[in-house]
Formats: C-alpha cells, structure tokens, sequence
C-alpha cells in the first residue's frame, strides 16, 4: 500500500516537472520598454481628423500587428497611412482597423508609426473620446523577444458648434445671507446663458451670478464656560436667517502660585519644589537639582608611562563625606631618539632602522624600503685574461642578476732566453729570447760560441779545489798537535 502511495506521488511529480517545462517554452519572454503614444486631436462633428501614432524607445522589431480601438458612435475610420512611417510596407487593413508587419530585419527608429484618417460623426455628442492602440506579438526578429509595449492613449475632442435660438429674458434675482442671487440675463433656448437677446456674446454662469450677502449677526452668548484646561463655547445667530454660528473660547490656563521647596535637595539626591493653582487645586513639582560635592585638589595616585594612562584622585571637603572622584592623565608619549640603521637595505632585501625612546627604552623599528642601486657582490672573477700590451678584465655579479665589471692592468714582457741550438767544442750554437706571457720572440739567431776552451777552466778550478783542500788538511792537523800538547 505504501509502495502504491510512493509511485504515485513521484509519478505527480514528474507530471509537474513536464508541464513546468513545457509551459516555460511556450511563454514569452519580454525585452524592456517601448512605448506607443496615440496624439490628442480637436474636431467638430461632420469633419475629418488626422491622428498620428508614434513609438519611443524602440528597441527593435520585426513583426506583430497593431489594432486601432475607438468608439465607431463617435468616430468613423476612413484611411491609415504608412508611407513615409516607421511601419513603411506594412499590411493594412481598414475594414478591421488591423496594420499587420513582417520583415526579417528589425526596424530599430522611433518616430510615426503610422497616421489614421477618422471622421467624427454629425451626430456625436460634445466631449472627449477614446483613441488607443492594442499592440499584439510585437517581437524582435534576431532574440524572437516580445516587446513590453506601454500604451498612451489619445483622444478626440468633439466640439459642437452653438447654434442660438429663441433668448428668453430672465429677470434678476437678489441674493441673500444663506442664498446666492442670479443677475438679470438672457437664456438662450440651447440652454446657454447671454447677457444680451442676440446670443452674440457668451456669459458664464459664474459672471452671472450675485454672491450671498453676509449674515446679520447678533452679539455672541457663552454656552459653555471655559475651565483651566478645557476650552468653552460661545455661538451667535443670525437676525435674518436664523443661522446659528459657534466658537470655542481658550481655556484659561492655570492661575500658578510661588513655589514651595517639599523636599530639600542634598549633595548627591535631587529635592523637589511644589506649587498649586488657585483657581481649581491642580499642582505641579519639579526637581531641584542637588547641591553636588565640594571636591579638593586633584592628586595624582597613579603615574603615566609612555604606554599606560596616569590617573588623579580628589577627595569632597564637606564635612562627614568622603565622596571621591577620579579621572584618567593621558598616557606620555614617546620621547624617541634619531633613527639609526641596524640592517642597510640592499637591492633584493629589506633594511631596517630603529630609535629608542629615552623614557622606557622602548625600541620602535621599521623596515628601510630596498635600495636598487646598493648591490652585494660576490668576488671578483676573470672574464678577460690581460695580455701583454692588452688590458684583462674581472666581472662580479649581485644576487639580483646586476654585474660589474673593471679592467686589469695589461702584463709586460717578461723575457727569458731560450736555446735553439746547443754549442759544442767545435761549433757555436743558437738561441733566442722568449716572453713567457704571450710567447713573442726577440734577438732570434743570437750565438752560442763553441765550448773548445771549456776543460781548461775545469782544470783550473780543480787544481785550486785541491790546494785549498789540502791546506785545510794541515791547518786541521797543526791545531789538534798543539792542543794535544797543551793537555800533556
């Protein structure tokens, strides 16, 4: 049974869900705001009348139709024209008082939408009639949106011309204090008022009429008397109508006598005073204020810091009151020194400053915005090695990407001899000078003499090696001789 419940409230459900949808395909959906304005016109019966049509704030169409509505006893349609109008090209029909539009293009101006011909018939009466427009499907032609049309009605004013006919003379009526009286005029048969037989010159009722004379009052009678609080009434009739006219009187007021302390005020409670009326006992109190606390000196109980408020105290001298009262000292600013940097700012890091008030040794800081042209390079790297005669070059380079580069000094020869070709006993030899920098060669082809007396010098040396040797021996022999004689 249950099951039969649940199937059957989600089947409503789904049914529901169709209709919602299929009803939200169906209806329209309205763009904002044009507006159809009929024009006012004036005829007379038997005439003809042009009324134009015109559209404001058109936000684009391209098809619906527009019906003319007016009320045929008054009115007769005879043509409507589109030529030259907004509606240019557009299906008329006057039998049905229908224009039907179709194009697959939006027109998007304002302006006439079309003009209708109309002829007020010879028996309509004087007055206003109706003229409006019903606007149907009015829809853009590239959204497929309605339009919201709002409908300003127009209307003719039927003017009947007066025709006279027989003015009979009306005698003139004086007035009085409870009626207005009538001047003497003619009343043509067309019911109009004249002030001559001849109907030639139209009077209005109002220049036609006498005002009312004013009442003939008697002097005024109190009804009621007026009491302290509520007000009275006096009336007065007129001696030729009967009219009865009434007022009411002020209320006296009250009639106040001095006032009388009930209760005397203190320092800290409010008292209050009383006085009474003298015509009708009514009384009426108010407060005295009270006397308030006679406060000494303020002392200061509580010292302000840089950062902490103060406070003052101060005691009432009245005698038998110890009524005390306090009040806050504003705390002391900070007495802060020169701003001093502990941290320079670089170009990719913040610095910092910071001053030391000279009171609380409070320190304040803050940051040092970066500075873009303070670089922290690393060391200095060869780029360019220097050569003899050519400067170098040595670049370092910050965190941030910048470089900076300086020259190094340029290296001069450094000369050194080198041997092409060795010298022997017989033949001289070859050799030239060399710089161990860049390798240029100077004095190339320099002669290495030959070696032939060589040995001589080695002989030489040797004999005079041997000799001095030899002495050393004696001398060495000689001295330990004599210290071993000295022993013995």
């Amino acid at each position: 049974m249950r099951k039969n419940l649940t199937n059957k409230v989600i089947a409503l459900l789904m049914l529901f869900t169709m209709i919602f949808a299929t009803v939200s395909t169906i209806l329209p959906v309205y763009a904002a705001g044009t507006t159809i304005t009929v024009a006012d016109v004036t005829g007379n019966p038997g005439k003809e009348i042009t009324v134009d049509v015109t559209i404001s704030g058109n936000t684009g169409f391209g098809s619906g139709t527009f019906t003319l509505e007016y009320d045929s006893k008054v009115l007769t349609l005879k043509a409507i024209d589109v030529k030259g109008k907004v509606l240019a090209g557009a299906t008329v029909n006057v039998a049905k008082n229908k224009i039907s539009f179709a194009k697959a293009a939006n027109v998007t101006k304002d302006g006439v939408l079309f003009t209708a011909t109309f002829e007020i018939n010879k028996d309509a009466p004087e007055g206003v009639s109706v003229i409006s427009v019903d606007a149907k499907n009015i829809m853009n032609a590239t959204t497929h949106e309605l339009l919201s049309i709002t409908n300003k009605k127009g209307s003719v004013n039927v003017k009947v011309p007066h025709v006279c006919g027989k003015a009979e003379y009306v005698k003139e009526v004086d007035s009085s204090c409870s009626k207005e009286g009538t001047k003497a005029h003619y009343l043509c048969s067309c019911g109009k008022k004249y002030s001559d037989e001849a109907c030639t010159k139209e009077m209005s009722t109002k220049d036609l009429t006498i005002a009312k004379k004013n009442h003939n009052y008697g002097s005024w009678k109190t009804t009621k008397e007026p009491t302290c609080t509520a007000k009275g009434k006096k009336e007065r009739t007129c001696k030729d109508c009967n009219y009865v006219a009434t007022s009411s009187i002020s209320a006296n007021g009250h009639k106040w006598g001095e006032w009388e302390v009930t209760t005397p005020a203190t320092a800290t409670v409010n008292g209050v005073e009383t006085r009474k009326c003298s015509e009708c006992n009514e009384k009426e109190t108010r407060e005295i204020i009270a006397t308030g606390h006679t406060f000494g000196e303020w002392v200061e109980t509580k010292a302000p810091t840089c950062t902490a408020k103060g406070e003052q105290t101060r005691t009432c001298t009245d005698p038998g009151c110890d009524e005390k009262e306090t009040r806050e000292i504003a705390a002391l600013d900070h007495n802060y020194g020169e701003w001093t940097v502990s941290k320079p700012a670089t170009c990719c890091d913040l610095g910092e400053e910071s001053r030391t008030c000279s009171i609380c040794q409070g320190v304040e800081k803050r940051d040092i915005a970066k500075d873009p042209d303070n670089h922290v390079y690393g060391e200095w790297t060869v780029s360019k090695e220097a050569s003899c005669g050519v400067k170098g070059e040595e670049t370092r380079t910050c965190a941030c990407g910048a470089k900076e580069t300086r020259e190094t000094e340029a290296l001069t020869h450094e000369w050194e001899w080198v041997v092409d070709k060795e010298a022997t006993k017989s033949k001289d030899g070859v050799k030239h000078e060399e710089c161990k920098h860049c390798g240029e060669k100077r004095n190339e082809g320099t002669v290495i003499e030959k070696t032939g007396n060589g040995m001589l010098v080695f002989w030489i040396i040797l004999i005079v090696v041997l000799i001095v040797g030899a002495g050393v021996v004696v001398f060495a022999f000689i001295y330990k001789r004599k210290r071993a004689g000295a022993k013995g």
